[in-house]
């Protein structure tokens, strides 16, 4: 029980992660796009 505790909080911390990369990702796109536009 503590083993799949501790893989769900391993999977949230990367779905977590993943989701702040994707963030950050589009937000440097749409940055590099608006200075193309520039």
């Amino acid at each position: 029980m503590n083993t799949s505790k501790d893989a769900l909080n391993r999977i949230i911390f990367l779905l977590l992660i993943a989701f702040i990369g994707w963030q950050l990702f589009r937000l440097g796109l749409i940055l590099g796009m608006a200075n193309g536009w520039l």
